[in-house]
């Protein structure tokens, strides 16, 4: 008779603490397998399953792809690797991006799901934006418990306030309880054919992505917006009451993770335009220089015309860039992106 045996967490800044206390509580010989997502940069030092492993007694590694699934383990997802669940194994993929980050939580709990069902449980820890409550909405539906962190005790509550917020939660405890929440549940015998499990639902598009454009056509909606990464037309999508937005080689976003790519890509274009303008500045001040050492006057002057409105133009957008505002009233999508990395130091 099957168990709950199949643990999926996902976290990013601020997780780490909910993950080391978990960790703590967790006993040797939990006859469980647990797989952990924490938002990381591509560069990141990888410290976490040192830090998990020291925090209690199971060990903690990072994931192989093709690894065999053992209970009474801790896989973490490596840098710029999806960590993907199959059939008694793992998956590491060079997938395209969702919600902005790879490893990304939404994959993990979406496989996890779709493989083992009501086997699943699924929780989701302090971090900002919504990466997860997709992945956690979809193991509920296969018949597995969600469970998200106390928000009160969160360093960053805006991930499971979202998975509260549009998920059906079965727990909402604090890190200190999800130890023992774990063990509870493990117990508990699963009666009757689990329907949910091992749905066929074909190959993930966290794999290699999709090609869409040559068969059917993208799901969904065609939206007025392109993919933050790519520059690609997205098609929208509702699930309860999450949008979702994906493009034709697979990038996929809900709406707040869409506006964050996009505030991003905005910054950058601008920075851009900011670098374009200066070096305007000093090629027409340049020839400026040039012809009126000829003698050449009013085309000097015409130079010197155009360098001093691209200087005006590189000064407005400097100061839209850089000023003191933009520092002193930074929002949780912004504190989120500049911490990127920093809970698996």
């Amino acid at each position: 008779m099957a168990h709950r045996d199949i643990v999926v967490i996902g976290g990013s800044t601020g997780g780490l603490s909910a993950l080391q206390q978990m960790a703590a509580g967790l006993p040797i010989g939990l006859p469980v397998s647990l797989f952990v997502v924490v938002h990381t940069s591509p560069d990141s030092p990888g410290h976490l399953p040192e830090l998990l492993s020291k925090a209690g007694p199971l060990p903690a590694s990072y994931a192989t792809d093709c690894e065999a699934i053992k209970p009474g383990r801790i896989y973490v997802a490596p840098p710029d690797r999806h960590l993907l669940l199959e059939d008694g194994s793992m998956m590491l993929t060079l997938g395209p991006r969702e919600n902005g980050f790879r490893p990304a939580i939404d994959p993990l709990f979406r496989t996890a799901a779709n493989n083992f069902g009501r086997r699943v449980i699924g929780i989701v820890v302090s971090g900002g934006l919504n990466d997860g409550t997709h992945g956690l909405q979809i193991i509920k539906r296969r018949g597995g418990i969600a469970v998200a962190q106390r928000i009160e005790e969160a360093i960053v509550p805006h991930m499971p306030l979202s998975a509260i917020r549009n998920v059906e939660l079965d727990h909402i405890v604090g890190a200190a309880d999800m130890a023992p929440l774990i063990v509870d549940l493990s117990r508990r015998r699963l009666r009757g054919r689990d329907v949910n499990g091992q749905r066929r639902v074909g190959r993930d598009v966290a794999v290699r992505g999709t090609r869409k454009l040559e068969h059917s056509g993208p799901d969904g909606v065609l939206s007025p917006f392109t993919c933050p990464e790519c520059g690609g037309a997205l098609w929208e999508q509702q699930d309860g009451k999450l949008d979702l937005f994906r493009c034709h080689v697979g990038h996929g976003f809900t709406t707040e993770t869409l506006a964050n790519g996009l505030d991003d890509r905005l910054e950058q274009a601008m920075w851009t335009a900011l670098r374009t303008l200066e070096e305007t500045v000093a090629l027409q001040r340049r020839l400026a220089a040039q012809t009126r050492a000829r003698g050449l006057l009013a085309l000097a002057r015409g130079h010197e015309t155009r360098a001093h409105e691209a200087q005006r133009r590189a000064t407005a957008i400097q100061q839209v860039l850089t000023r003191e505002d933009s520092r002193t009233a930074r929002t949780p999508a912004r504190q989120q992106r500049s911490r990127k990395g920093q809970a698996s130091n």
